[in-house]
């Protein structure tokens, strides 16, 4: 509606909620399955996975659009990052395989995506990028478009405290440093969290009055 080049995955998992495998069909079609890991397989993932605020603001139309206008040269990259996600659901739903192995599939994608556009990334985010790497994390990606925003890494327990450490001490133009944003998995999606229909008739109560 808004003639906008974004995309729908960040809608989708935020109406829906829990751990998914998203596949959006060509014809506009959209199918969402659950992935059904173990409460402990669960928590490997949580624990391993550290987010950063990078300080860096972007605009997503823009990274977007570049992208897209870009698909057609980049159909290898494209098709990497499709095989990718059999590949991460197989690792999240074999308890026999090491969690780990995550962390090295987000490194290849991360890779992949970059290919994408050069707005994906820019010099400070490979930095920060290459700092958590030899920190100890073994895979990461920018969170939405890219450009900016919000940095994932994945990284194991032991090299957790090392790698908030490296994060902390990194300054980037200005002074600042990324911030480390806390988080937890959720699996209820969007939800109703107040409804008191008495305060909204006061409000417009309030409003005529005020009238």
């Amino acid at each position: 509606m808004l003639k906008e080049p974004v995309g729908s995955q960040d809608q989708t998992a935020v109406a829906f909620g829990g751990l998914n495998r998203i596949d959006f069909g060509a014809d506009g079609s959209l199918g969402v399955r659950p992935l059904d890991i173990s409460i402990n397989r669960r928590l490997e993932l949580q624990e391993r996975l550290l987010m950063f605020f990078t300080g860096f603001t972007r605009d997503t139309s823009s990274i977007e659009r570049a992208k897209v206008e870009n698909f057609a040269n980049r159909k290898s990259q494209m098709n990497r990052l499709y095989e990718m996600v059999d590949e991460g659901e197989s690792i999240l739903m074999n308890e026999g395989r090491s969690i780990d192995d995550f962390g090295g599939l987000l490194h290849q994608a991360w890779q992949e995506k970059r290919a994408l556009s050069a707005g994906v990334s820019n010099g400070p985010v490979d930095r920060m990028y290459d700092i958590g790497l030899s920190a100890g994390a073994l895979g990461g990606k920018l969170l939405g478009a890219g450009g900016g925003g919000f940095m994932l890494l994945f990284v194991p327990p032991e090299r957790r405290e090392s790698v908030l450490n490296a994060m902390s001490a990194l300054k980037f133009e200005g002074g600042q440093s990324p911030l480390h944003v806390p988080f937890r998995f959720e699996r209820e999606g969007s939800s109703v969290v107040l409804n008191q229909p008495q305060l909204t008739e006061n409000y417009a109560r309030s409003r005529l009055n005020l009238g």
